[in-house]
């Protein structure tokens, strides 16, 4: 039985998300809504988004960036929109869901995090991403890679 599993760095703008066969890279992409101004709007069209693209990849296995450590209480409520949307996908579809944080992905993907900047980690990401894979891709996409090779490369440890 193939392992399909799809890595998600949330935000309530740009989502990367990820998708790999067997630990392997299939599929990367961005959802961008940055351009709606209209939060309710915005989020809606982000959720489901996010849903169709699950829909069409059809993951067993999602692993989705944890958001209790958002920068305010206004995006941590954003975000957690986004982690029920994808629960309650997981749960329809048979599919086991995760989420991790990204002090935890970063580690198993070797992304030294000491007192670096948020910034210098985004760059780490796809500095990563463009080393491993030798593809360019934004922070958002970058992450949601780096996150699922860092779920691989734990259980890999395992």
């Amino acid at each position: 039985m193939a392992i399909k599993m799809c890595g998600i760095d949330a935000s309530s703008k740009k989502t990367g998300m990820a998708f790999l066969n067997n630990g392997k890279l299939v599929h990367c992409g961005l959802l961008d809504f940055s351009s709606y101004t209209n939060r309710e709007e915005r989020m809606a069209l982000m959720c489901n988004a996010i849903l169709d693209k699950l829909d069409e990849q059809k993951p067993n296995i999602l692993y989705i960036e944890d958001s209790w450590n958002a920068a305010n209480v206004e995006t941590t409520k954003l975000l957690t929109r986004i982690l029920g949307v994808t629960y309650a996908w997981a749960l329809k579809n048979n599919c086991e869901w995760n989420s991790i944080l990204p002090s935890t992905w970063r580690k198993y993907c070797g992304i030294e995090q000491g007192k670096k900047k948020r910034a210098e980690l985004k760059q780490a990401s796809i500095d990563y991403v463009k080393q491993r894979y030798k593809i360019d891709v934004n922070d958002d996409v970058a992450d949601a890679i780096a996150l699922s090779d860092g779920v691989v490369n734990y259980f890999k440890l395992m």
